[in-house]
């Protein structure tokens, strides 16, 4: 793997990061919310932020307004809308993939609270 192209190294973050993050086993798309175009499908979730996966790269050190589509309703929502930091972004060369790695810094309650039951029903799913 090459290492990340801006801000904090993979080891940094892992000492940072509290939670365990959880792999996802549906598609959830992520969307810019200022230009509604799709950023690219989270990898791995937790409360504190989320890993994703683009066929383009996503700008590091930055500040994004993003919308998780859900591949089911939770509580009459198909999304959680946030507000993230984009820590970290790399490339994976042989797919022509781009990683970034996004912290959460804006969140309502019931958007958290979707999380929290998209979290327990993949985990659910993997016990």
């Amino acid at each position: 793997m090459t290492p990340p192209l801006h801000k904090a190294s993979s080891i940094e973050l892992q000492t940072r990061r509290q939670q365990q993050r959880v792999e996802l086993h549906k598609p959830i798309s992520v969307i810019n919310i200022n230009t509604h175009k799709k950023m690219g499908a989270l990898v791995n979730i937790t409360t504190e932020g989320f890993m994703l996966m683009s066929d383009t790269l996503i700008e590091s050190n930055r500040i994004y307004s993003v919308s998780l589509q859900l591949p089911d309703a939770m509580s009459g929502h198909k999304q959680v809308d946030l507000g993230t930091d984009c820590l970290w972004s790399r490339v994976e060369v042989a797919d022509k993939r781009y990683w970034a790695g996004f912290q959460i810094i804006d969140a309502s309650r019931s958007a958290l609270d979707r999380i929290e039951a998209l979290i327990s029903d993949f985990n659910q799913i993997s016990d």
